[in-house]
């Protein structure tokens, strides 16, 4: 890894509840980090990451998702506003919003012109750095615009996460519900009158439409949704990661804009719509793959996201 670990920088709440944290993963979730190991040593990662190394790395991922839950908790109680929250930026163009919230773009492309254009988008993320932060971008666009979420399995993370986000970008479903179907049309229609959607595409996907992609080495189910999403209106994808600065500097965050996906540029190459499909699909892993290579110790490796082998 390449910087420092995050403890170091934070306050003094946030060091203690990274602590606590840290005893509470280890008591209640030894199969999760048991997980994690398993997928460091099975991924592309290797041979740079093994044992001692390894366990340092996966030590940081949880210092990260810690410090996450930190933020959402105090977001929740409406002690931390979120750093791109609307009223704060009247007036402002995007990229004097990132200099005032100490976020270095790190794009080579224009920013502003990519906002403003005459096209639906969809935000493409993964559960790296600062992705609950990232997530309401949206709120600083002047579009329609919504995050899609999924249902969590342990209650009390669900509410905590429902409390943490009440006050930034509505959630497609609790607009419409878990219905998949009439989600999908409610988000094709959004997408249609050019508004834009946010996601995350690094988890296993469960679904009949999910197709088989090479993701850090190992092939895993991957939702087909952002793909189908972009082919049924002409919106764009665009890749997008918040990662934390782990170094002492001018900036918190290192914004990371990466090449935009472009459902046109795969029109014409006499392929079948599902082929097409497939290779969005890949593309957009390819991205995630990018940013995580760069950042391991911030990506959630405790996820299970290779359940086919």
């Amino acid at each position: 890894m390449k910087s420092n670990s995050i403890i170091t920088l934070q306050s003094y709440g946030a060091r203690l509840f990274i602590k606590l944290a840290r005893s509470v993963f280890s008591l209640f979730f030894s199969k999760r980090i048991m997980i994690a190991h398993e997928n460091v040593r099975r991924s592309s990662l290797q041979p740079d990451y093994q044992g001692a190394k390894a366990q340092v790395l996966i030590q940081e991922s949880l210092n990260h998702l810690a410090l996450t839950v930190y933020h959402s908790i105090l977001r929740g109680f409406g002690v931390r506003q979120n750093i791109f929250q609307k009223e704060s930026q009247l007036n402002s163009d995007i990229n004097s919003v990132l200099r005032k919230q100490g976020i270095l773009l790190e794009s080579s492309i224009d920013l502003d012109s990519l906002l403003n254009q005459d096209r639906a988008l969809i935000f493409m993320s993964a559960h790296i750095g600062a992705w609950e932060e990232l997530i309401h971008l949206g709120t600083v666009l002047n579009r329609e615009s919504y995050v899609l979420s999924r249902q969590m399995k342990i209650p009390i993370f669900q509410r905590l996460w429902d409390r943490s986000r009440k006050h930034f970008l509505p959630r497609i479903d609790q607009v419409k519900g878990t219905d998949q179907s009439e989600r999908a049309r409610f988000i094709i229609k959004l997408l249609k009158r050019k508004g834009a959607i946010a996601d995350v595409l690094d988890q296993h996907s469960a679904s009949k439409k999910a197709v088989h992609c090479e993701f850090l080495g190992r092939v895993a189910a991957t939702s087909t949704d952002l793909s189908r999403y972009a082919f049924s209106s002409d919106a764009m994808i665009i890749p997008i990661f918040l990662i934390r600065a782990c170094e002492i500097d001018t900036h918190k965050y290192r914004l990371f804009i990466l090449a935009p996906i472009d459902p046109r540029s795969y029109l014409n190459q006499g392929l079948k719509r599902s082929e097409s499909v497939f290779n969005m699909t890949q593309t957009c892993t390819n991205r995630i793959s990018e940013i995580i290579t760069q950042y391991p110790e911030q990506w959630m490796w405790i996820h299970r996201r290779w359940k086919l082998d």
